[in-house]
């Protein structure tokens, strides 16, 4: 074979491993060569008669270079009957990765498939991967599928994916629903120590950086970058087997581009400094479409090779062009339209920099919204309290206040990361107008404490006899650039008072989620659907009313007794759209309408209603894969704050969320915020059962490589039965 003994019993190791890593046999006496491959095979988008297939060939010398490659694809495992035998390049200037779509395959048929490089006289193989085409659209057999989200691999393991590769599940797809990657490589505040799962990028001239000095880390800019922290996931030896097994339908998220962003947004910094970056945006997407098995229009005909579309990466349109949004057919029984939730919505309701004390509803506006929509007067009533007291602070008499105000709003804005030219302009511009006296005396208080920064203490406001109002502060905004208060723990009365505010200034605009072509492109599908067949929608972000209900709390101190949103950057955070899109779905499909997200890392089932009497939609949301779930997120996220997490009202609120969830939300059927997990789903043509696979979130941190026994000795399921309209547990 021209190869010396050495390179031979290098490459007998790689195929040894390959094989008791449980890839099964090689097929056609070829040899599996791992370096070459090293992040293995995968398939996705599967139709009735095409599927999309994917390789990256790696040049020995690490060097990029362009790599002749072939493909082969047959319905038997050995191949020895081969229904395509292509030859194709993998190039270097998309990262050495290969996408090609398959045609003129038919129906519900499983394949096998491998890309082959010559070495000398040796022909060395990809692992060989299996896929299968979806069902025709006559075909009334019940389909099976795997929804998933949120893979973090810093310090992280992927214990779930073993878990179901360890279930052998007869699965038609699995359904990725974001977070495929992160793009930063340690942050402290969600990620786990690095640990033997690392990621250095090698590009930090072209990365960002982020933390503080103590705690230094990076988070992806650049191309280069983007494509090093795919390379690293994809080179795990669990993913590789998931997408060696199974074909994927991949939606993104926030993180494979960056945290909680809208359009080409960031928000590290929650408003100091601007972070619009397309240049950013269109390099993580251009990644994505590099790395993912995914069939994205493209804007010319695809180049036709005998039965394969090529399907280049560089041809994908890049933000803000992109159109990731699509919909497949499974069957008589299901179709699935994909959201993107990311590209073209509006920015977060409350600006991570709006200043806390700035009102938004003076005592007039109240007067105004209370007699046009009675059925905010009861929240108004409940507010109209000397808590909700507020001044004109450019009024002479204020002007002690208004200069200390100036110099601690400036001091923050430094802090946060303004430019200290732009600090005190920054701070003139908030400080103004109508502010609300309880973030006044807050500010009084800390100013009295910290008098070196300069002036004389200040006696507090007083309430009493003041015109009353609506501020941030009564948004639980506690902080000048934060996302505390915008886009984490709200108070849920007055943001829906706050969100009817801004639809209304804006004329529907502030909560225009998707953007006018998806939203037509969603009507369409919904239209065919019908009431006849079951409409999955899946959503990276849930629809799930994720509230705390803390009212009756307590150990909670009563000026924090309120029902409290846990996150404006799920659905919740556009509540008239939300609102508007469940009742869509609910009339268009006769309620076979079910959505599934992700996101969040925790597990929800419940019914959401676009009005109180509407048909339901039950929603379904996927625990993550490895990341921090929603209970370690909000632990640590309490000693971000400064608050005592072993303290008895704050370790009484982390210890409780998944009953105040429940307990806040009748909808609620199931609510897991401390496990991670996949939800399989059989869909026959009357219901589908849901069944969640979770485990511990203590195990992500440890290796469970051939200690699949013990592994699944700690797995536990919750199985739900959901019929059109309807959710219960089975």
């Amino acid at each position: 074979m021209g190869l010396d003994r050495r390179d031979f019993l290098k490459l007998s190791a790689v195929v040894t491993a390959s094989s008791a890593a449980g890839c099964g046999d090689l097929g056609d006496a070829a040899l599996v060569d791992r370096a070459v491959f090293a992040q293995g095979v995968a398939s996705g988008d599967p139709r009735p008669d095409a599927v999309v297939l994917w390789t990256r060939a790696q040049p020995p010398s690490g060097v990029l270079a362009d790599m002749p490659v072939r493909l082969e694809v047959s319905t038997r495992r050995d191949f020895t009957k081969l229904l395509v035998r292509e030859p194709l390049v993998a190039r270097a200037s998309e990262d050495n990765v290969l996408k090609v779509k398959v045609l003129g395959l038919a129906p519900r048929t499983t394949y096998h498939y491998r890309f082959i490089i010559t070495r000398g006289t040796a022909e060395l193989s990809s692992p060989i991967g299996r896929t299968r085409t979806a069902p025709a659209a006559s075909d009334t057999k019940p389909v099976k599928l795997a929804f998933a989200s949120c893979q973090d691999y810093t310090g992280r393991y992927y214990n779930t994916w073993q878990a179901l590769l360890a279930r052998d599940e007869d699965l038609d797809f699995i359904l990725f629903l974001g977070d495929a990657i992160y793009e930063t490589t340690g942050d402290p505040s969600f990620m786990s120590a690095p640990g033997a799962r690392n990621i250095v990028l090698e590009d930090t001239a072209g990365a960002l950086a982020l933390g503080t000095p103590a705690s230094p880390f990076f988070a992806a800019r650049s191309l280069a970058n983007y494509r090093q922290i795919h390379r690293t996931y994809r080179a795990c030896p669990i993913l590789q087997q998931v997408h060696e097994r199974y074909p994927f339908i991949v939606m993104w998220d926030d993180h494979e581009f960056s945290n909680d962003c809208w359009g080409a947004h960031a928000t590290y910094t929650n408003g100091a400094v601007d972070e619009l970056d397309e240049a950013r945006r269109r390099n993580a997407e251009r990644a994505f479409f590099e790395y993912m098995p995914i069939d994205p229009p493209l804007p010319a005909q695809p180049e036709r090779m005998g039965q394969l579309e090529a399907l280049p990466p560089s041809a994908a349109p890049v933000y803000p062009n992109t159109r990731i949004f699509r919909d497949f057919t499974f069957g008589a029984h299901l179709q699935l339209a994909l959201l993107d939730c990311r590209t073209h919505r509006a920015r977060h309701l409350v600006p991570e920099d709006a200043y806390p004390g700035t009102v938004f509803l003076d005592a007039a506006g109240n007067a105004a919204l209370v007699a046009s929509r009675p059925e905010f007067a009861v929240a108004l009533a409940a507010r109209d309290t000397d808590a909700h007291a507020y001044i004109n602070i450019n009024d002479t008499a204020n002007a002690p206040y208004k200069q200390a105000l100036l110099t601690m709003a400036a001091s923050d804005a430094r802090a946060a990361g303004v430019a200290p030219a732009m600090s005190e302009a920054r701070a003139a511009a908030v400080v103004k107008g109508n502010l609300a006296v309880q973030h006044i005396n807050t500010m009084v208080q800390r100013w009295n404490a910290e008098l070196g920064i300069g002036g004389t203490p200040l006696s507090p406001v007083a309430a009493a006899g003041l015109p009353r109002g609506l501020a941030f502060v009564h948004l639980g905004k506690q902080a000048f650039f934060s996302s505390l208060g915008a886009r984490y723990i709200v108070v849920g009365d007055v943001f829906e008072i706050y969100a009817h505010l801004l639809m209304t200034a804006s004329n529907g605009q502030s909560e225009d989620a998707l953007g006018a072509a998806q939203e037509a492109w969603f009507d369409g599908v919904l239209a065919r659907g019908g009431n006849t067949r079951w409409t999955l929608v899946g959503s990276s972000v849930s629809m799930t009313e994720m509230a705390l209900d803390l009212r009756q709390v307590p150990l909670i101190p009563e000026a924090q007794r309120s029902r409290l949103l846990f996150s404006a950057d799920q659905w919740d955070g556009f509540p008239n759209k939300k609102r508007a899109l469940l009742a869509r779905m609910a009339a268009a499909t006769g309620g076979r309408a079910v959505c599934l997200a992700g996101d969040i890392h925790a597990s929800f089932a419940s019914l959401e209603r676009g009005a109180p009497n509407a048909v339901a939609v039950p929603c379904l949301t996927a625990p993550a894969i490895s990341s921090a779930t929603a209970s370690e997120v909000a632990n640590a996220a309490v000693a971000g704050v400064g608050l005592d997490p072993k303290e008895p009202g704050v370790a009484l609120l982390v210890a409780s969320l998944d009953n105040l969830f429940s307990q806040a939300n009748s909808g609620i059927a199931l609510a897991d915020t401390r496990h991670h997990g996949t939800v399989v789903l059989e869909v026959k043509a009357e219901e589908i059962l849901a069944t969640y696979h979770l485990l511990p979130a203590t195990l992500a941190t440890t290796s469970f490589a051939g200690r699949q026994k013990e592994l699944i000795a700690q797995a536990v399921t919750r199985a739900l039965r959901v019929t059109p309209g309807q959710l219960a547990p089975v």
